[in-house]
C-alpha cells in the first residue's frame, strides 16, 4: 500500500564501549556501528473520537527494509511488543541494526599494513648494510636513493585506495602507515649523507 511505504536515515554510533579496536572510523577495519529505529502505528481516527491520544494502536507484524550499502555488512535483531493483547495498550516493533566491515575490507587492510611493513623492514635492511656495514657497490651499483623517496611517498597512496578508508588518523595508520613513514625518512636521510661523503675509488 502507498500509505504504509516511508523512507528514513539511521543514525549509527558506537556499538562496543570503551574499545578502541571497535571504535567507528578510528577502530578501521575493526569499527563495528549500531543502530535502531523503531515503528508504531495508531488509527488516529478512533484515537480522535475516544479523545485518548497514543490509543488505538494496532500490531506491526513486521517491516520489509531495502537499501544497498558499499563495504558494509549489516545485520538486525528485532523486537515485536505488540503480540500483547489489549485494544489500548500502546505497541511497536523495534529494530536493532549493527555493522562491520566485510572480511574481504578486513584482509585487504590488513594486507597493505604487512606489505607497508615487509617493504620498510627491506629499505631498513639495505640501509644498514650500505651506510653502517659499508657495502659501498649498494650505494654505487643500485639507485636505492631513488628506492627510498619513492617509498616515502609510495606507503601513504596505498592507504589511499583501501576500501572505506575513513580520513587519516585511524588505528591502522597507527601501526601500518606512521612509523613506516618515520623509518622511512630516516633510511632516506642516512643514504643521501652517505651518497653525499662516499669518496670516489683512487685512479689505478
Amino acid at each position: 500500500h502507498p500509505f504504509d511505504s516511508v523512507d528514513t536515515s539511521i543514525d549509527f554510533q558506537q556499538a562496543v564501549e570503551e574499545n578502541p579496536w571497535k571504535q567507528p572510523l578510528f577502530g578501521y577495519p575493526f569499527d563495528v556501528w549500531t543502530g535502531s529505529i523503531v515503528f508504531a502505528a495508531v488509527d488516529k481516527d478512533f484515537a480522535d473520537i475516544s479523545n485518548l491520544s497514543n490509543s488505538w494502536a494496532f500490531g506491526i507484524d513486521g517491516a520489509v527494509l531495502s537499501d544497498s550499502t558499499l563495504n558494509w555488512r549489516i545485520t538486525l535483531t528485532s523486537n515485536n511488543t505488540c503480540l500483547f493483547e489489549g485494544e489500548f495498550e500502546g505497541c511497536e516493533l523495534h529494530i536493532d541494526f549493527r555493522g562491520k566491515r566485510p572480511d574481504l575490507v578486513r584482509f585487504a587492510a590488513m594486507l597493505a599494513v604487512v606489505v607497508n611493513w615487509l617493504s620498510t623492514f627491506g629499505i631498513f635492511v639495505l640501509t644498514c648494510e650500505a651506510a653502517i656495514m659499508g657495502r659501498l657497490h649498494i650505494l654505487t651499483e643500485t639507485d636505492i636513493l631513488g628506492v627510498c623517496f619513492t617509498a616515502l611517498f609510495a606507503l601513504p597512496s596505498v592507504r589511499v585506495i583501501l576500501p572505506g578508508a575513513p580520513d587519516f588518523g585511524a588505528i591502522i595508520d597507527l601501526i601500518g602507515i606512521i612509523p613506516n613513514i618515520i623509518i622511512i625518512s630516516i633510511c632516506t636521510t642516512m643514504m643521501a649523507i652517505s651518497k653525499v661523503m662516499m669518496r670516489k675509488p683512487k685512479a689505478e
